[in-house]
């Protein structure tokens, strides 16, 4: 009886772990083809070019990509973060000629969120933001000026340090210049310029000299209101180009929500082309997830196939353990039958003991087998999911349905022997003790030794 228990408790174990197993195979596929690209790939960028600098037009795009972004893809980002980057002014020096000619040198302004979190301020402060309640009159104040960062290759190029001002000149209308006073109030330099903040943007803090472009830039970093108080007010019709950056959590993306995410990402860049004119969406996460998604069927079916065979041969195993114990138990089968004992009562008394140990084994060994799947977590295998602990476990219907179906398969086999044994009468099993059936022709022949001996030399 024990030996049916355990046989049970295996076969329904290992059946209703395959969908655990597998589940951590597959997060642990996609966990590798997530970490095969830069993470700043797999991030989200939405570019927004050439907007007039305008804060409640602004405002209203944001408010707009956000509510998407939110409703979308919201379970699985970490962090958020802007940079707009106005248009190209020419750019002067106060204390020099103004240059002329196609080299002129230019510059322009750049906004970051957090900038301060990621940069070292190496001389000086960081500017303060430009008021908003100036008049019109304070507005044409020759001397006003828009305080902003440079950054530390550049302060070289330009041969300026902290104090120093810088002109930048707009052509708002045809020979019509109008020069903004920019006072260098700091110098900086990234933290880690390969940092993820950064956003693969190689050109933030400097920008050389190309064959293509021969002048020198300056790129200034201002604050927001900066932006849209002073710029925006001082020289009208200014554009820049607005980018939103949403920083993806790879870990919050498994096997179960993959697919959910890919038509996600796909449904948020229709929304934002339609509500944002001119915007584009930028990663590459929906295009791995696709691709993996593509891949997964391939992996599947061998370990099914595989568990099929395993649980096959367990159900053989029962069979076979059935009936010898039935076996054994003929003479008393055949005392039954002779005072007055039906078949469908010999055949109730087994079912019933079937029922039991099916039953137990059905309930146990879903658990059974999430535990053992779980210690798999400290192998070396699936060390980058678990970080050495125990794997997770997210049982779902199928691991019960399995478990179901492993149970009623056990009980099948354990049956099988039983209807044939409750057949039996006692003139048939005294003839069967006095003269044994003689073996089957394949057991005669030794053709189970030939074909597992075929078998193990395919396998070499």
């Amino acid at each position: 009886l024990s030996s049916n228990v355990i046989g049970v408790l295996v076969a329904v174990a290992l059946l209703s772990s395959t969908p655990l197993f597998s589940n951590a195979l597959n997060d642990l596929g996609l966990l590798h083809a997530l970490h095969q690209k830069p993470i700043e790939l797999m991030d989200l960028q939405i570019y927004a070019p050439n907007y007039p600098v305008d804060y409640e037009d602004y405002r209203s795009n944001w408010e707009i990509i956000d509510r998407r972004v939110s409703q979308n893809i919201g379970s699985i980002l970490r962090q958020e973060e802007r940079y707009i980057k106005s248009e190209t002014f020419y750019a002067a020096w106060t204390d020099r000629p103004i240059p002329t000619g196609p080299d002129r040198p230019r510059g322009h302004f750049q906004v970051l969120t957090n900038l301060n979190q990621h940069v070292t301020l190496i001389e000086g402060r960081y500017p303060d933001p430009f008021s908003s309640d100036l008049s019109l009159e304070e507005l044409a104040d020759p001397g006003l000026e828009i305080e902003a960062l440079i950054g530390s290759e550049t302060a070289e190029i330009f041969d300026v340090s902290v104090g120093d001002q810088l002109l930048f000149i707009a052509t708002v209308a045809p020979d019509v210049p109008q020069q903004l006073t920019i006072r260098l109030t700091g110098i900086i330099d990234p933290i880690d310029p390969k940092e993820e903040y950064w956003f693969f943007n190689t050109q933030i803090f400097t920008m050389p000299p190309r064959e293509e472009n021969p002048y020198i830039t300056a790129p200034l970093f201002i604050p927001e209101q900066t932006l849209f108080e002073g710029v925006g007010r001082l020289v009208p019709f200014t554009q820049a180009s607005y980018n939103w950056f949403y920083y993806v959590d790879l870990a919050q993306i498994n096997s179960q929500n993959a697919e959910a995410t890919e038509t996600a990402i796909q449904r948020l860049g229709s929304q934002i082309i339609t509500e944002l004119p001119r915007s584009m969406r930028f990663t590459v996460l929906d295009a791995v997830i696709a691709n993996y998604q593509h891949k997964l069927l391939f992996t599947q079916i061998p370990l099914f196939l595989l568990v099929f065979q395993i649980v096959g041969i367990i159900l053989y195993y029962l069979v076979t353990v059935a009936t010898m114990i039935i076996e054994r138990q003929s003479s008393e089968i055949a005392l039954l039958r002779s005072r007055g004992a039906s078949t469908g009562q010999i055949f109730a008394t087994y079912l019933m003991e079937g029922l039991l140990i099916t039953a137990f084994g059905g309930a146990v060994g879903p658990f059974l087998g999430a535990l053992i799947f779980s210690l798999l977590g400290n192998t070396a295998p699936f060390f980058s999911l678990s970080e050495g602990g125990l794997l997770s476990v997210r049982f779902s219907a199928t691991v019960f349905l399995l478990a179901g179906g492993a149970a009623i398969l056990c009980l099948l086999a354990l049956l099988l022997p039983a209807i044939q044994a409750a057949r039996v009468g006692v003139v048939h099993q005294k003839q069967h003790a006095a003269r044994p059936l003689s073996a089957p022709l394949w057991q005669r022949l030794y053709l189970d030794i030939v074909i597992l001996t075929m078998g193990g030399v395919l396998y070499w």
